[in-house]
């Protein structure tokens, strides 16, 4: 939502569909001029996909995991490691050279950094990149 106004501030018309009124702080008013919102998180995830269309062109190859609550995957030069658990997971990437160029929270690191593993806290999803 816009704002707390009249339809979310989506509209000063009376729209086709209902909106539910929203808190301020859920609304995108309240979160510009919070660095730490979701809306800039948001934002730069979306900036993220942009800079490397790997991330939704090329092939998809799913990366094997230790827990069913850890998903990885490689699409080109791009990976994915989403850790869905409470524990800290690592996940072996197979091949060196990635950077992370996006995180759902911060804390996530290769461990160690000359390898091809990814060390995530929980709850985090990690965009990486060669």
């Amino acid at each position: 939502p816009w704002d707390t106004g009249a339809h979310n501030g989506f509209s000063v018309c009376e729209p086709w569909i209902d909106a539910e009124p929203r808190a301020d702080p859920e609304t995108v008013a309240a979160q510009q001029d919070d660095a730490d919102a979701p809306l800039h998180r948001y934002r730069s995830l979306l900036a993220t996909r942009k800079r490397h269309p790997d991330l939704w062109r090329a092939p998809l190859e799913w990366i094997e995991t230790a827990a069913p609550e850890v998903a990885a995957l490689r699409r080109g030069t791009t990976a994915v490691a989403a850790n869905l658990s409470q524990q800290p997971a690592t996940v072996d990437l197979g091949a060196a050279n990635y950077r992370i160029v996006f995180a759902t929270s911060d804390g996530s690191q290769f461990s160690p950094p000359e390898q091809a593993t990814i060390r995530g806290p929980p709850d985090t999803t990690v965009l990486l990149a060669r």
